[in-house]
């Protein structure tokens, strides 16, 4: 202490002033009421006192010092004792740490943040680490750009919170098992139930196929003749507006047309889950599909495009049901998160093509066919122009039953949120980013499949670090960057998660 204290207050007074100067933040320093060595917090009487203060003043974020050799343990020590504190309040609070570290040959600040990085990784604390010399603008700049990070993440608090204390009052339908040989579609029910209160029923896919059947006439024996007439409403308006007014859109590909039948089929789906979905009490749903809708009946695009949409066929305003296909239960409660944090459609794509050039790394979202109308053109568009965007073209060659695929370009300039929520040995995590779209040439349909809806954007992360950690093919996609409300919603689940921020930062935690 007779060796450095002075110096060591010194730093810190004018790392205060230096934060204070930018007229951003509200800066608490309990050793500036202090005396002497006090001014730094170096026993275990001092770090309760710190935290006490800390948590009194309801800090948003700690900033760890480290401007030379300091203890690991006393900064453990306030750390969790503010923690505590504050879970004493309020059981979702969400600890937001920032080492800042001396970085400098003569001054072991660097090996101090280190040594109290590890320590609190020890107890599944999340941080990050700041270093290099305090002084310079760069230092600052970094700082900064972690502590607004960490601001915005605070900010979003009271409604992640409103939103996870809400989820027991989610109810999922899974229509179907499992799908395509794909364990990454699959999660333990119960253990969603026990964490979070969300309840799932499974139904097997008849159950709505009967339904939807029994909506339409026919000439012989349901679903395997023609139709002679449309019993439902609801589908024969449906058809009536789109098929018969506008049969281009179900011809948009040379050969591969979609039959009146068909499509009146498809839409008789949509309504049978709906209204299925009504009757149960269900929030979000999930269907199989691929092999016995598809192969025999028709494809299910759109019912699983309109229930997560936020307009009917008919283009009224209509609930969001988040929905997803191929039984993938992981991206639906990850649709559902996004929906629920934004109040908008979630969407639901392929990982279809991720390629790195100079300094842009471009993602491709394709999938089957059923991205929400919500997405086509521009997010501020109006329906008539979004529905003018869409096409409903004859499905790809390897569903058998056909049907038609819900079509769109999702315009470039805008900015969305990709996620997905996976598992490593067992362990839930959450992954995510920001995707800036760019504009999609109509020549791309060829470039992957040409019935399918496209989604191009620049991701912040190379493609062989986004290739290796993201959890499957599938993601979920919502309009706006999330990324600081999906950290604090990773922490209230109490899961792991790795995110990327529009800068290209990565905050993690190990789930």
């Amino acid at each position: 202490m007779r060796e450095c204290a002075a110096g060591d207050i010194r730093v810190l007074e004018r790392f205060v002033a230096d934060l204070r100067r930018l007229g951003t933040y509200h800066v608490v320093w309990p050793g500036e009421r202090m005396r002497g060595d006090a001014r730094l917090c170096y026993t275990m009487e001092l770090a309760d006192r710190y935290a006490a203060r800390f948590a009194h003043e309801r800090v948003d974020v700690l900033v760890n010092v480290h401007q030379t050799w300091t203890f690991p343990q006393l900064s453990q020590k306030v750390i969790t004792s503010f923690i505590q504190k504050m879970r004493s309040r309020d059981a979702r609070f969400v600890p937001r740490v920032v080492i800042a570290s001396v970085q400098d040959s003569h001054v072991p600040g660097m090996v101090s943040g280190m040594a109290t990085g590890g320590a609190l990784r020890g107890l599944g604390i999340p941080y990050s680490h700041v270093f290099g010399n305090f002084r310079e603008p760069a230092f600052l700049r970094e700082l900064t750009v972690v502590l607004d990070d960490f601001a915005a993440a605070a900010a979003s608090h009271g409604a992640v919170a409103g939103i996870v204390a809400g989820l027991h009052r989610e109810h999922i339908l899974e229509f179907g098992s499992f799908s395509l040989q794909m364990p990454t579609t699959r999660i333990d029910h119960e253990a969603v139930m026990a964490r979070w209160g969300v309840s799932v029923e499974n139904l097997d896919q008849q159950v709505f196929i009967d339904r939807a059947l029994a909506m339409l006439s026919w000439k012989d024996v349901p679903g395997c003749s023609p139709v002679t007439g449309v019993r439902d409403s609801r589908v024969r308006g449906a058809v009536e507006r789109l098929y018969d007014v506008h049969p281009e859109k179900f011809r948009a590909i040379p050969g591969r047309s979609v039959s009146r039948d068909t499509f009146a089929v498809q839409v008789a789906m949509y309504y049978a889950v709906s209204d299925i979905a009504r009757e149960r009490g269900a929030t979000a749903v999930t269907i199989k599909c691929q092999d016995e809708c598809s192969a025999r009946f028709c494809t299910c695009c759109i019912a699983t495009s309109f229930l997560g949409n936020d307009r009917d066929l008919d283009g009224t305003h209509k609930r969001i049901i988040p929905a997803s296909c191929e039984t993938d239960m992981p991206t639906l409660l990850t649709q559902l998160f996004l929906s629920r944090l934004t109040g908008k459609p979630a969407g639901f794509g392929d990982f279809r093509y991720v390629e790195t050039s100079g300094h842009r790394t471009v993602l491709a979202i394709v999938n089957c066919g059923q991205h929400p109308v919500y997405f086509a053109a521009r997010e501020t568009d109006d329906w008539s122009t979004k529905m003018r965007m869409t096409d409903f073209p004859g499905q790809e060659h390897f569903y058998a039953a056909g049907g038609a695929a819900v079509r769109m370009r999702t315009a470039g300039g805008q900015r969305l949120t990709v996620a997905r929520l996976g598992s490593e040995r067992g362990r839930l995590y959450l992954a995510g980013t920001v995707l800036p779209t760019v504009h999609v040439p109509r020549t791309h349909f060829a470039r992957y499949n040409k019935a399918w809806p496209i989604i191009e954007g620049v991701v912040p992360v190379p493609d062989v670090v986004l290739a290796k950690h993201w959890p499957s093919n599938h993601l979920g996609f919502v309009y706006g960057d999330r990324t600081a409300e999906l950290i604090e919603l990773a922490e209230q689940l109490g899961i792991g998660y790795r995110v990327w921020t529009a800068d290209g930062r990565a905050y993690e935690n190990p789930s």
